[in-house]
């Protein structure tokens, strides 16, 4: 059976997509018209940059879309002949910052978009037929969009910049611009309500927007010092890290080559240290090797002489007591010496 109908379905809002269904579905599109991914050791200004680049991209095409739905309308006003250049020119403007935000210049991208708006909406403004009108008056409004956009993509003060402009047009539009005759009325009896309006939308949008926008600068330009700061502790970290670990190994490599000392001096000269247990000090093994090796050749070399010593003093003395007793020389066992040689002579 089929679910009832409650009316709390149609007060329900409709399901949210998730923040990386969106992102997922926007990447194709930031690999098309911004610049790539930065990498992961990108500072946050180099981040914001792309990030920028990103937001412009979007503001270019819908722009783009906004422009040639106006210009489609504008080829059939009266007034087609004077704004269907400009408004072209406004177009291919556009086509040029997206080109310019694809290849991560996103200074010559912004200044082209915002100028775009501005010589498309003044245009438009300028150029209604009879004259601007009362009606006409909300779109110098619209004027503030370029001051949004400007603060978004340039630096905060382009805002202030893009604001004073454009009240200085709307003060030239409204005092030398043509007018209706419902208009001209308009300014001679409350000329402060009709120059207030849009000047004061103009003052205040940009004023927050400078502010927010400066405040948002300042916290990037903290967060990229935290960020540096957290880097070079944890560059500091691995250092310090690594050099307890060479520390750890000297002393190992310290510790083993006293141990073979320790084994040589208590007679075990055939002691050696492994060189591939002491990377770190294996020339000096190295060498240490080759130290013992020349001193376990001239210890076995004074072994050998000393049993030579003491072969030759037992020769010696059966020589002494066979001639004392006038007997026959009773030579000695061999001795492992080279007198063996001179008593296998000697016996022969």
């Amino acid at each position: 059976m089929s679910q009832g109908f409650h009316p709390s379905t149609l007060l329900s809002p409709p399901p949210r997509l998730p923040a990386s269904t969106l992102r997922q579905r926007l990447s194709w599109w930031y690999r098309l018209a911004a610049p790539g991914e930065p990498g992961e050791d990108a500072t946050l200004e180099v981040q914001e940059r792309v990030r920028r680049c990103r937001l412009a991209s979007i503001l270019i095409v819908v722009e783009s879309l906004v422009e040639l739905v106006a210009l489609q309308i504008a080829l059939t006003a009266p007034n087609a002949r004077l704004i269907a250049l400009p408004m072209c020119l406004c177009v291919a403007a556009l086509l040029v910052a997206f080109v310019c935000n694809r290849c991560g210049n996103i200074l010559v991208a912004g200044i082209l978009l915002v100028s775009s708006i501005e010589v498309f909406l003044l245009f438009d403004i300028m150029t209604t037929p009879g004259g601007i009108d009362v009606f006409t008056l909300p779109l110098f409004d619209v004027l503030i969009q370029a001051d949004l956009i400007a603060v978004s993509l340039l630096v905060p003060w382009s805002g202030l910049l893009c604001a004073g402009i454009n009240c200085l047009c709307i003060v030239l539009a409204l005092t030398v611009g043509p007018h209706t005759p419902l208009l001209t009325h308009f300014l001679r009896t409350v000329p402060n309500d009709t120059f207030a309006r849009p000047i004061t939308l103009q003052v205040v949008t940009a004023t927050i927007g400078f502010v927010l926008a400066r405040s948002f600068r300042t916290t990037l330009r903290r967060a990229d010092r935290a960020e540096e700061m957290n880097k070079l502790q944890r560059a500091l970290a691995q250092q310090t890290r690594e050099a307890l670990t060479q520390k750890t190994r000297l002393e190992i490599s310290i510790e083993q080559m006293l141990a073979v000392h320790t084994q040589v001096a208590n007679g075990n000269v055939a002691a050696r240290v492994e060189l591939q247990a002491l990377p770190d000090l294996w020339q000096i093994a190295g060498q240490l090797n080759t130290l013992l090796a020349r001193y376990q050749r001239a210890h076995e070399a004074e072994r050998e002489l000393r049993q030579l010593h003491e072969a030759l003093h037992r020769f010696a003395a059966a020589l002494r007591h066979a001639k004392q007793d006038n007997q026959r020389l009773q030579f000695p066992a061999k001795t492992g010496t080279v007198l063996d040689e001179v008593l296998i002579e000697l016996n022969n």
